[in-house]
């Protein structure tokens, strides 16, 4: 039988507005959560930590919906045209499970189905990986 956990799963997101970086990462059957803001934005060094266990009958509700977003065929690279440059958040995806495998980085240009992947890992991990710090931080806070 296939284990409902991946081999591999690593999201890093960068916020280039605001600065700062998130990272998602499983390890042990347990995903890793952190957050760090910009120093720019801050007298010191900020961080938000989380870990969460995903119950299987999450992993079966994620991997619906990575299959219905078609993240396995997903391009290895979203770059804006040649000469274009633009300030945008970057994204990684690295995923592998099973024979299924996905390797991913977004400047600017996104896939159509990024928005339905990042909401099915924010029900599975308990946080919203495209928030920066600041948000998530506040959020903590009310």
């Amino acid at each position: 039988m296939e284990s409902i956990l991946p081999e591999v799963l690593e999201i890093e997101y960068s916020f280039q507005d605001q600065g700062g970086h998130n990272t998602l990462k499983l390890v042990e059957g347990r995903l890793f959560f952190f957050s760090e803001a910009h120093s720019r934005l801050s007298e010191k060094n900020e961080y938000l930590t989380m870990v969460s266990a995903p119950e299987r009958d999450d992993w079966i509700l994620f991997w619906k919906a990575l299959n219905h977003a078609g993240v396995w065929d997903w391009e290895e690279d979203y770059r804006p045209e040649p000469g274009l440059t633009l300030e945008a958040d970057i994204w990684l995806v690295k995923i592998d499970r099973g024979g299924q495998s996905v390797r991913t980085r977004s400047w600017f240009v996104e896939p159509t189905t990024r928005n339905e992947f990042f909401m099915a890992l924010k029900h599975l991990a308990g946080v919203d990986v495209t928030l920066p710090f600041q948000y998530l931080s506040q959020k903590l806070r009310e």
